[in-house]
């Protein structure tokens, strides 16, 4: 018999290495000195380097732990390692497991040292089919587990996109969400370093008699053809985004200037959005007010600039709807002292 057939009675140390069809492919059960160190028949398989990971990896761990690609006979095999009463076993199989994986086996692993044990503490003699009996099951019922943490994996990650998605994009209108906005204006800013940037505060005048008169649901139809429309507004370097309810927001990067001419343009472009709705086959005409704050102007703080944007489109509001109007510091000044 070779040494991989050899099973010895009455022993605290067991190895069995399985590839990744789950086939056996050596069994060693052989005793393991006080020092934690390989023995010979399992340091023959190994080379040297490998030797010293395997040795200061059990010396380091006094209940569990993971070696990953040690290479045994010739092949790269991930090996998990669990002390339980006397025993350390070590669960050898030559594929890359998940963390999930890992932390499947090691309920397995102490099961078949309580096992063995069990029998070395009620029985005179060992019997060679219990240990593969007992292998087969623990690789059966692993490779379920892995298979189910596969599965569990794969739904994670489709739930982890769908969350994303959702986080990024508004859920109604598809445009940048509440959530997400900051980043993406950070982002935009660090790709136009030193340039000036406008962030735009638009409100829907009287959007509450839309809710009021026609329901929910057509309002929520207006929100997702105003912000079709949005979408189609020709603007260089612009992200466009829904901050709440009627609210909705424009910030464009990139700018070496920003004159009230400049503004003036911007005003006129966004009109393209500002045309009646059809509701039960009638037109109906909903105003937007602007406010506009101009970063690396009014402020290099985004969370500043946001609130300044809508400060200016209240004041647009409050003079006339439907109007735009740019932020204006002493008048800011006035109303927060």
């Amino acid at each position: 018999m070779g040494k991989s057939d050899i099973l010895v009675p009455n022993t605290n140390y067991f190895l069995v290495l399985i590839n990744s069809e789950g086939v056996i492919k050596k069994p060693l059960f052989t005793q393991l000195n006080h020092a934690k160190k390989l023995p010979h028949s399992l340091k023959s398989w190994l080379d040297n380097e490998n030797i010293e990971r395997f040795d200061n990896a059990l010396s380091a761990s006094e209940q569990e732990g993971v070696i990953e690609k040690l290479r045994i006979l010739d092949s790269e095999y991930t090996i998990i390692y669990c002390l339980a009463g006397n025993f350390i076993l070590l669960y050898g199989i030559n594929q890359t497991l998940s963390e999930q994986s890992i932390n499947i086996i090691y309920p397995y692993l102490r099961y078949v040292s309580e096992e063995l044990i069990y029998h070395r503490n009620t029985s005179k003699q060992f019997e060679s089919n219990f240990y593969f009996e007992n292998i087969q099951k623990l690789n059966s019922d692993l490779l379920n587990k892995s298979r189910e943490a596969t599965k569990l994996n794969h739904e994670l990650a489709r739930l982890n996109k769908i969350l994303n998605s959702r986080l990024v994009k508004d859920p109604l209108t598809g445009l940048v969400s509440r959530y997400q906005y900051h980043d993406e204006i950070m982002h935009m800013i660090h790709n136009h370093q030193s340039k000036k940037g406008i962030f735009c505060f638009i409100d829907l005048d009287d959007f509450k008699e839309i809710n009021d008169n026609y329901g929910h649901h057509v309002g929520d139809q207006i929100l997702v053809e105003f912000s079709r429309r949005l979408k189609h507004v020709n603007l260089e370097n612009a992200i466009k985004m829904r901050i709440s309810g009627d609210e909705f927001g424009i910030f464009i990067a990139g700018l070496d200037d920003v004159s009230t001419q400049d503004l003036d343009e911007l005003t006129k472009t966004l009109k393209a959005v500002d045309k009646p709705y059809k509701i039960d086959n009638k037109e109906v005409t909903l105003t937007m007010s602007t406010g506009y704050a101009v970063y690396n102007e009014d402020t290099d703080d985004i969370y500043k600039l946001i609130e300044y944007a809508d400060f200016a489109m209240y004041q647009a509001k409050r003079n006339k709807k439907g109007t735009a109007m740019k932020f204006d510091k002493s008048k800011y000044d006035k109303r927060h002292k």
